[in-house]
């Protein structure tokens, strides 16, 4: 989905015209159309504004994807094998510290970190 697109859905979810929207923004209505058409893009403190209207970040405003957008989307999508790394590490980082009611964690992590 394009800026264009987003810009579009965006605005047509929250209610406003694009009147209405330029008055926010303290912009023109054509500049609002000339947006939502991929005929250009908003400057840098334009874009934050939008980013607090909509509740979204820059970020998602401005990269262009092909699913859908939803701002009350959580998460991170990982490979498989990126979360089994994840997993790994933080499984053998708790065992090195052990218990935590004595220092024998603490050894074995001193003694593990010079190999």
């Amino acid at each position: 989905m394009t800026f264009g697109e987003k810009l579009f859905k965006l605005r047509k979810e929250k209610g406003f015209s694009q009147e209405a929207l330029a008055e926010k923004l303290n912009t023109t209505r054509q500049a609002i159309s000339k947006w939502e058409n991929n005929q250009g893009y908003p400057e840098t403190e334009k874009l934050l504004m939008l980013s607090n209207i909509f509740e979204l970040s820059v970020d998602d405003l401005l990269k262009e994807n092909t699913g859908s957008l939803s701002s009350n989307e959580n998460g991170y999508y990982v490979s498989k094998e990126c979360a089994e790394g994840f997993l790994s590490f933080h499984k053998k980082n708790n065992e090195a510290y052990g218990c935590g009611c004595c220092n024998h964690g603490v050894r074995r992590r001193s003694l593990l970190s010079f190999y």
